[in-house]
Formats: C-alpha cells, structure tokens, sequence
C-alpha cells in the first residue's frame, strides 16, 4: 500500500512539473497553442517583471477579438504563478485575430502602444488571411481603445498589399480604405474613389455593400442623383441589412425640414424596432431639433419616448432650454425626466457595452452621463429656490464625476446648495476636500475664503488653512507625473515638422533647438481643446518671458472649407495668445500618432517626447499646475 501512495506522489509531482513546465515566461508575452485556430481555448502567458506592471498585485488582461471589425471586448482575471501570470479564454469562431493588453488599476501595459498581437490559423496552421486586413482596421479605427497607436498610413499600405494578393475579398474594407486615403493622401482621394466607384457600379448585380459604398462615396464626390438613386436601392432591395439601417439613418441626418425628420423616425422605428442604431437616430433627430431651436417639438418627441434618446441627449436639451429661456417648467420636466432615467441606465448598463469598452471604462461612462442629468436637474431646481430638493441630485452629481471627470461647474453647483440649505461646515469640509484632490479651482477657493471669514470673524490664518490642502494635492500631483515620465532611456524623438502659422510664416520645430517644447493638437470643434484652453492661456502667460520654454498649438482635424479662417477667428474671438500653426493635411498628427484632441507632447532640450497627455478634465489652474509641474521636472 505505501509503494502504490508513494508512486501516486510521484505521479502527481510529475504531472504538476509537465504542467508548470509549459508556462513559459521567458518572453514577455506569449501564448498557447502557438497555432490557434478560430474556436479554441487560448492561454495567455505574461511576464510583468520588465514592464510597468513589475510590481502590480492584480493583473487583467483585455482581450479584443476581431474579424473583419472588432467583435468584441473580455476582461479576464489573471492568475499569478511563479515566474509570470496566466489565464485563457475560448476565441470565436469567426475570429481572425486578437489584440491584448494587461491593465492593473490605473496603469496599462500595451506593449509601447504595439499592443500583443495574436493572428489565428487555418487548419493546416497557415494565418488567416483576413488576420491582417482586420489588424490594418484596428490600426485606423478601434485600435486606441486596445492600446494600439492610431496609424491610419500603416493601415492603408497594409490594405493595399491585401488587396493585391486578395483582390476577392476587397469589398470588406473598402470602407476603411477610403478612410485612410483621406485622412493621410486627401489629394488622392477623388482618384481613388473615383477609380474604385467605377468598377462597382460596372456590377450587374450590386450587393448591400456595394449599394452603401456608392451611396456614401458618390454624395461625398459631389454626385448627390447617383448617390440618392443607389440609396434608395439599397434600402428597397435589402431592407432588414445592417447597410440599409445606416442608410436610413444618413438620410435622417441630411434631411434639413424637422417636420420630415420627424416622420422619418416614426418610420425607421416602424421597420426596425428592435435595431440596435434606434438611438442613433433619434440622437440624430434630437440634436438637430436643439440646433434649430425646435424646442416644442423636442420636447413631444423626448416625452412620447422617454427611453429611446441616448441619456447625455437630456443634459444638451436641458441645457439649450436654459441658455434660450425656454418655458420653465416644461424645462423642469424634462431635466426630472433625464434624472430618472439615469437609474434604469445604469441598472441597464452591462447589457448594452459597446463593443469597444471595458465594463468599466463603459460603466464610467453611463456614470458620468448620469452625472451631468443630475447636475441640469439640480441647477433647474435651484434657479427654481428649491434647493432642499436639488441637494441629493447634485450630491449624485459629484459623485458620479469627481474621479472619472471633474467638472468645476458641477462641484462649484453642490457647494453653492450646501451654503443655500444652511450647510457651511459641509461646505468646508467638501471644499477642503476638492482642493486636497486636486479638483478645486479659484471660484471654489474665493468661496472657501468666505465661508472661513464668516465662522473665524477675519482672513487672519486663511493662508495657512488653505495651503495645508494645496500642499496635499500638490504633492500627489508631483508623484502623477513622476508616474507618467518616459524615461530618457525610454524616450523617442519628436518627429520634425514644417508647418505654416496663422500669419503665413513657415515654423520648424528645429527653430526652438535646446528648448522645452509644449506640441498641443487642437481642433475648434472639439469640446475638450475648448475646455482646456483656459489652463492653457494661464500655462502661456506664466513662461512667456522663459527663454526656455516654447508652446506650439498645431490646429488638426480642422472640419470646413476654410481652416485657416476657422481657427484665426476662433483665437480671436476668445483672446487667446496662442501661436497657432495649421497641418491642414493632418500630416503631422498622423506623425506624432495622436489618438485623439486635444493631445499635448511635451518634449525635452533634445526635443524627446517626455510626457504625453490626452484629454482635459478638471479645473484651468489644475491643468496649468499639472504643467508646471512636467516643464520643471524637464527644466533641470
């Protein structure tokens, strides 16, 4: 009996040797089997010890599954072993291919924005040919959300070099291919759609494809019968196809007379209730009855289906109702409305991930959007002298925004109520609280000021009071941005560029040698670059007079005909001392692999990208401080 147990130990130490043996961490990242094919199990292995993860108690990785598009978004827990960290998941069949990234709180590893690729094989262990034509889409789309850098010119000369060899399969990505042509050649693009119209409209019998391709490429060639002809094809012929939903829903967008708009949605909700885009279009109804001031009819449309309208549309509608002086307490019924839905939503929420989110990073959103609802509720509320009842909608207002987007306005709002409801020492408290965040701004301190001279009776100690929390936020702000240095061995060099500014003189970014460089790309439809300019103006007048710093803000993305003008009298209306160059090509963004606007490089003496920061969010002189902050940890 003791030599059958003891062969039993040795069988079961083997077969846990045979098993750990297979967990090969010497590479960063690998995987198993090293020919997966569509439907199999995957194990994903991860070594996190020469990455930014080195020292991370908890690792998921996000896996994003492809196949001629994204097709879907798993966060999976990873189990920690000796020597690395594991887990598996089970592709699907139709997968071509999947994009990994490893994520441990706030910090992401994604292979310097390379992202760990996965291309899947055939039976006979050759890859997938459509793997690659389904990464060059990740490259100039989705890509960003996976870790990917925005490449939109590696994207096109990888469908380019499919197309060649797969002339067959073409149609797929054509659409992406056009995208590329114009966001990286725009003076080719008329040749090449041209070119390649010309060969489907030779087709005697046209696809859904081929109908919605046509229909959107010869509108944007200027040939609006052509296009209006195949339009209605598509939508006759092909009626329940995803293509004929988005061509609905163009038509819905182009269509300038609300009356017809209107009756345009009661008709797409008629042949297609259960669609997925049924918000989009009446995003597309909703906001175009704001732009024209349509208020009564928005007002019917939102009432009459109070579930259909994506939730943020409550907040614009709300919004534009104020600023226009629109009746009152239909006003007040829709900003209750949108809180109310903000429940439902977020019970909902999980069931309705786009494909490209986390279920965090969507939770986050239908949180903030959420937020903002109650944020209008609780303004509505107190421009009405209810403030009693406004207090718990802006309470849920903050909290639904401090940490994943502060809004000054939204936390100045809550202070204001706490004082309104007789509160002073929770408005204290909450102030002290935002300022040692980070997430206070000057309004928010002068309130501070008061509030401390009505209970000490003078300003005497303010200073002192105050700097305690500045101190707070101003050491975690100094480890943020310790945290996200690129280290000089890390680093890269900006790529050089000549563009013309505003006032027609030719700018090199080698004319600013042995300077600290700030490269912010803006555009002025963008709500964020708008929000951020603020901070920016103060970050600009406090090193004005430094020799050694030098700001850049290069106009990208520029919608209009006229760029030039647009940004020129952008500046000017707002009185911005900005030094702005126009890359009216969107050449060097593409360059620099921006992901989205505003995004700021700051590049050291050698011109080294040393920081990169997207987005805005918080208050103007927390961004200007968060500057400050890079430019002095470089200035040495």
């Amino acid at each position: 009996m003791k030599k059958i147990t003891g062969l039993l130990v040795l069988i079961t130490f083997l077969c846990l040797l045979i098993s750990c043996s297979n967990n090969d961490f010497t590479s960063t990242f690998s995987y198993q089997p090293a020919n997966a094919q569509p439907g199999n199990k995957i194990e994903l292995l991860f070594n996190a010890d020469s990455t930014k993860l080195a020292d991370a108690e908890n690792i998921t990785a996000v896996v994003y599954q492809y196949n001629i598009d994204l097709e879907s978004t798993t966060e999976l827990k990873m189990q920690k072993l000796t020597g690395g960290w594991k887990t598996s998941f089970k592709t699907d069949n139709g997968t071509k291919g999947i994009v990994v990234k490893f994520v441990s709180g706030d910090k992401e590893e994604n292979n310097d924005n390379k992202g760990y690729i996965i291309k899947l094989n055939d039976e006979a262990g050759k890859e997938l040919a459509e793997a690659e034509p389904g990464l060059a889409v990740a490259y100039a789309t989705w890509g960003p959300n996976a870790g990917l850098y925005r490449d939109r010119e590696k994207a096109n000369k990888m469908l380019k070099d499919f197309f060649d060899k797969h002339p067959d399969k073409k149609i797929n990505y054509l659409d992406t291919y056009f995208y590329t042509v114009e966001k990286t050649m725009p003076d080719e693009l008329t040749g090449v759609l041209t070119t390649e119209l010309a060969a489907l409209e030779q087709k005697t019998v046209k696809t859904a494809i081929e109908l919605r391709l046509l229909e959107k490429y010869c509108l944007k060639l200027g040939e609006k019968e052509k296009s209006e002809k195949y339009g209605e094809e598509l939508r006759n012929s092909f009626k329940g196809s995803e293509q004929a939903q988005e061509s609905f829903i163009a038509l819905i967008s182009g269509e300038n007379n609300s009356e017809k708009q209107l009756d345009m949605l009661t008709q797409f909700e008629k042949d297609y209730p259960e669609s997925e885009h049924l918000a989009d279009a009446y995003e597309e109804v909703a906001f175009s009855l704001i732009n024209s001031k349509k208020f009564d009819q928005l007002v019917a449309l939102i009432k009459g289906h109070p579930n259909r309208p994506p939730l943020y549309i409550y907040y614009y509608a709300v919004n534009a109702f104020v600023d226009a002086g629109y009746n009152e307490d239909e006003t007040l019924e829709i900003a209750k409305l949108g809180s109310e839905r903000n429940i439902e939503d977020i019970q909902t929420a999980a069931s309705r991930k786009p494909k490209s989110y986390t279920e965090q990073d969507w939770l986050n959103e239908v949180n903030y959007s959420a937020g903002i609802n109650s944020f209008v509720y609780g303004k509505v509320l107190m421009s009405r002298g209810q403030p009693q009842i406004a207090l718990s909608h802006l309470k849920d207002a903050v909290d639904n925004t401090l940490e994943y987007n502060s809004r000054p306005d939204i936390n100045i709002e809550y202070i204001n109520c706490l004082i309104e409801v007789k509160e002073p020492a929770k408005a204290m408290k909450t102030i002290e609280e935002f300022i040692s965040k980070g997430k206070s701004d000057s309004e928010m301190k002068e309130v501070l000021k008061k509030l401390y001279v009505d209970k000490n009776g003078s300003e005497e100690g303010f200073d002192e009071y105050i700097t305690k929390f500045e101190k707070i936020a101003y050491g975690d702000l100094i480890d943020k941005v310790k945290s996200e240095l690129i280290s000089k061995e890390e680093s890269k060099p900006a790529p050089g560029f000549e563009l013309y500014d505003t006032e027609g003189k030719l700018v090199k970014l080698s004319d600013f040698q042995n300077k600290i460089v700030i490269v912010d790309f803006w555009a002025t439809w963008c709500g964020p670059c708008r929000k951020s300019f603020p901070g920016m103006k103060m970050a600009v007048e406090k090193y004005q007079d430094n020799d050694n710093v030098k700001f850049l803000f290069i106009n990208t993305w520029e919608g209009g005909d006229d760029k030039l003008n647009n940004a020129k009298k952008f500046m000017r209306d707002n009185h911005y001392p900005f030094h702005v160059l126009m890359d009216t090509e969107n050449k060097v963004a593409e360059a620099y692999k921006a992901q989205f606007i505003p995004t700021k490089f700051i590049l050291d003496k050698d011109h080294d990208i040393r920081f990169v920061s997207i987005g805005m969010s918080g208050s103007p002189e927390h961004l200007a401080d968060e500057l400050g902050v890079m430019i002095s940890t470089l200035d040495k």
